[in-house]
This record gives structure tokens, sequence and C-alpha cells, in this order.
């Protein structure tokens, strides 16, 4: 509904072939990016900020453009951040098994997953067969509220899961509750990193220079990666230094964008707006914005723009810059 509602709302308001663009959409990482295009000219539309839809500026056409309370304009590159590969697999097998479980013939169990490793179609296979033997065998829990624990493994005996069936208090009550685990060491930031860099080295950062002011707002459409994978990767890893003579001082190790031998190219970046979660109201909770240090844009401004208002604002530490 919301994305049919901005597309509304664009149609009326633009001539752009948006909807061309969709439709052409090579990949869903494309179409994606559209999509977040739109929805940020929509908020910030709809939140009473002048936007422009993709402005030229010389030879460049930038995402959009936006009019400062001093009438100053700052045109906009918006870059979106999705789920990895591997994450999009992983979360793919998990659906597919909910799906056949909750399909098979009314029972009365409840049904969770303590996962030992991500799944495989062989392990997702497996594990449905299993669950729908064990409904159907008649040696299941009887009682409201027990529970009959199955642990499975493969054919080598490598655990997949340990799988829980609860008795629910009607007849056909059953189907699936939840799944847990298994937990893995994650860098997000420095997939970031990459997307970032990836899109300077390339040729396709539309962002003018001098004396023109530009901004860059990251989308993070992802269910791992949230704002501070977004501040690591810009301005550095998050450290601690320690001292004989003094206590232990949070600082950043040099491995941000900002260091990079292409960071150069944000130096007329103005600031960086990182958007989780970016279908609920804006707020201090999931945006984070990082200015740029001694900018031409007041902080105060750039928040009264990303920011809903009378949302309590907590300033970033970080800045766009190597210091």
């Amino acid at each position: 509904m919301a994305v049919a509602q901005q597309l509304r709302y664009f149609l009326d308001n633009e001539t752009s072939d948006l909807l061309g663009r969709l439709k052409e959409g090579r990949d869903r990482d494309n179409v994606a990016a559209h999509l977040n295009h739109l929805l940020v000219y929509y908020y910030l539309r709809q939140h009473g900020v002048p936007c422009v839809w993709e402005p030229k500026v010389g030879v460049k056409e930038t995402d959009l453009a936006i009019t400062l309370p001093d009438r100053r304009m700052v045109y906009l590159e918006v870059l979106t951040i999705l789920d990895s590969a591997a994450d999009r697999a992983r979360s793919k097998e998990i659906e597919k098994l909910q799906i056949r479980v909750n399909k098979l013939p009314s029972h009365p169990y409840g049904i969770m997953l303590q996962l030992e490793r991500f799944l495989s179609p062989q392990d997702s296979d497996l594990l449905y067969k299993v669950i729908a033997e064990k409904i159907t065998s008649g040696k299941l829990r009887s009682s409201p509220r027990e529970k009959t624990e199955q642990n499975v493994v493969d054919e080598r005996g490598a655990p997949i899961a340990t799988v829980s069936f609860i008795r629910g208090e009607g007849a056909s009550d059953g189907g699936w509750l939840a799944h847990g685990g298994p937990a893995h060491s994650r860098r997000d930031s420095f997939r970031v990193k990459k997307k970032i860099l990836d899109k300077i080295e390339e040729g396709r950062f539309q962002l003018p220079i001098h004396p023109e002011l530009g901004g860059l707002v990251i989308v993070i459409d992802d269910t791992w990666t949230d704002v501070r994978d977004v501040v690591d990767a810009l301005a550095g890893s998050e450290a601690v230094t320690f001292s004989m003579s003094a206590p232990p001082r949070p600082t950043r190790q040099s491995d941000g964008v900002v260091h990079h031998m292409k960071g150069g190219n944000l130096a007329h970046v103005q600031f960086v707006v990182a958007i989780a979660r970016p279908r609920e109201p804006w707020t201090r909770e999931n945006v984070r914005i990082i200015p740029q240090k001694d900018g031409l844009i007041l902080p105060t401004d750039i928040e009264s723009i990303f920011l809903d208002a009378n949302v309590p604002v907590l300033h970033e530490a970080s800045h766009l810059s190597k210091k």
C-alpha cells in the first residue's frame, strides 16, 4: 500500500518515467534502488521539504535536490544498502520451510526450531520430512502445553536442528511458532564501505563539486545492517586506546572510507544521512546524521529536514574527516 501511495503521488507531480524504469529493472538491487529513491523523495515532500526530482547540474543528473531554510540548494545522492546474497539465501530457506509446515493438514502442535547451522535445501527437505512424520505418528505428547523434542541430524550425523512440538489447547491450533540460531560474527560495515567505494571508483558518484552543496543519503533496506555500521564504514571501526597514565579512551581505527585513497571524493559532501528501517518514522532511533567537520551546513538544518519534528536528536560525534 505504501509503495502504491508513493507512486500515485509521484505520477501526480512528476513527468519522469519511473514506472518504465521499474518494469525494466535488471535485478532486485536495481528495483530497490529506484523504490528507495522514490521513498526519500516522498518522505521529504510529505514533511514540507522543497524537493526536486533528478535535477541536472551541468552534465550531471543527481537524484534529488532540496532547499535549506536559508534558501540554499543541496543536491542529494541516494544509496541503497540491501541484505547480502548469502543472507537472502538463508532467509529464503527458512521461509520456504515455514510455508511448507503451515500447509500441513490441521494438527494441534506448535512447532519451534533451534537451528544448529544455516539451512541448505537438503536440510530444509529433511526437516520438513521429520516434522510431517512426527505430526502424523500419533507418538507426540497429548496433554496441552506438553512438549516433545526431536534432534535432527544429517546423513553424516552432524546436527541440523532441534525441533520442539508443543501441544496446543485445540485440535487445530498447530503451526509454525518460531525459530532461533545459529549465531555468527558479522562485520557489515565492511560491506557498506565496499558499496560506497565501488560507487566512487566506478564513476557513478553524481554529486556536484564545490561551490555546489551535496549530501549522501544511505537507505538501509537490510535486516542486519544498522546506522552504526554506516558510521563505522565512513569514519572507521570503533576501538579503545589504553595508556599507563590515563583511563581507556574510545577512538576509531583508520579503516573508514575517509581514510581510503579514494575517500577524498567525499570531501565535498556536506553530510551523510543513514536511515535504517526507512518505512518507519525517521527518528533518532533509526536515523544517524554525520556532518562534514567545519562544513557549510549547520547540523541543526540537516536535522530539521531529515528528522520528524519534535523528536530529540542524538548528535553523532563522528564527522566526514580523518580527524
